[in-house]
């Protein structure tokens, strides 16, 4: 185990571009399109916008142009109510989470289908072999770097976009003359749904693994086209089942365990679901499933050569 580190930092060599430079460049793509979305609302533009009144069900037709929205917003959400306030800044910065939670869970399902694959491919498993590392130690440092290294780069960028959104929006409140304080509060949502996102991934790595341990076997032992091998075997194990029983107990089971979000419809981060199923029987079956595919996936690395 004393190997992992370097094993870790050999990832990130490798796969830069997914791991670094695909999350800073989302990064730059958000602010950017935010700026221009200011710059465009202060051009001058006219247009109407249909604003809903406190207490009532009905909305308001209002006329604005580009230099006087942005006050207006900035002035009506201070006006709100703490609770009101708290709970758009939660809205606005789970849509800046969203598209970061989303390619991390593209990114790490294809990092890990590849993983032990790709190392047969290129025959660097040879090399690999020929050191004084093993096999086990490679499985983890992969799953490691998958459940959480990968994910506290993504969550360390859509920090900052959040950082960057509410300096501008502070910005912007003083060039406007709008006081500050109601936008400085927001700042501990910022931290709670920054502790949130972490608690979910958290969670999200033990509740999605056996399907990270699917993917670590199915990359261990695959001749060829891993892919067809981890989607192929669920789907025939799924279609067996419903042509038996007329049931799709297990396809809910594995659709739960692979997209997450499914399991946790209610809240967008589940919190309260996830400490339901904390020591839920689901959650032990789930944990167990995945064990046993990760050590699956070390038993076939030992005897794995280069293809």
């Amino acid at each position: 185990m004393r190997h992992l580190p370097t094993l870790i930092r050999r990832e990130f060599w490798e796969h830069r571009t997914a791991f670094i430079r695909v999350p800073c460049t989302m990064a730059v793509f958000i602010v950017v399109l935010m700026t221009l979305g200011y710059m465009s609302l202060e051009s001058g533009m006219r247009f109407s916008v249909e604003i809903s009144r406190a207490d009532q069900d009905t909305f308001d037709r209002e006329e604005f142009t580009g230099d006087s929205v942005v006050p207006y917003a900035l002035q009506r959400f201070h006006d709100e109510p703490d609770e009101v306030r708290d709970q758009r800044a939660r809205q606005l910065g789970s849509i800046l989470a969203m598209p970061f939670l989303f390619v991390l869970w593209i990114v790490v399902t294809l990092y890990l289908l590849g993983a032990l694959y790709g190392d047969r491919k290129d025959r660097s498993i040879l090399f690999w072999k020929s050191m004084p590392v093993s096999d086990l130690d490679t499985v983890i440092a992969k799953l490691l770097t998958a459940l959480i290294c990968v994910p506290a780069v993504y969550v360390a960028t859509m920090a900052t976009v959040h950082l960057l959104a509410l300096v501008g929006a502070t910005l912007a409140a003083i060039v406007h003359g709008i006081p500050i304080v109601a936008l400085l509060d927001t700042s501990s949502e910022m931290v709670s749904l920054w502790f949130n996102v972490v608690l979910y991934l958290a969670f999200v790595s033990l509740w999605c693994l056996p399907f990270y341990g699917w993917l670590l076997l199915v990359s261990a032992f695959a001749k060829g086209t891993p892919a067809a091998w981890a989607l192929g075997v669920p789907l025939a194990i799924v279609a067996t089942e419903m042509v038996l029983t007329g049931n799709d107990t297990v396809g809910i089971w594995i659709g739960n365990h692979v997209v997450p979000i499914r399991a946790f419809r209610d809240e967008l981060m589940g919190m309260s679901t996830m400490w339901d199923r904390l020591l839920s029987v689901d959650l032990v079956l789930a944990l167990a499933l995945g064990s046993l595919f990760v050590f699956g996936a070390v038993w076939f690395r030992r005897g794995a050569d280069e293809l």
